[in-house]
């Protein structure tokens, strides 16, 4: 348990450093390369999905 416990902190930095760059990617490329609409932002949202919920697995 003491391991894992000392685990936490540097994966929740990892998740958020991640969080961030998935978050300034999807903005600043995927959302303006699909064309800035509605669909843009359907798809940025989808992936922003499979980015955080597949690297974790890696």
């Amino acid at each position: 348990m003491w391991l894992l416990l000392d685990l936490a902190l540097p994966l929740l930095v990892l998740l958020l450093v991640q969080t961030i760059f998935v978050a300034l990617i999807n903005y600043f490329v995927t959302f303006k390369v699909l064309g800035k609409n509605y669909e843009a932002a359907v798809m940025s949202a989808g992936m922003c999905g499979i980015a955080i919920g597949s690297t974790q697995t890696l």
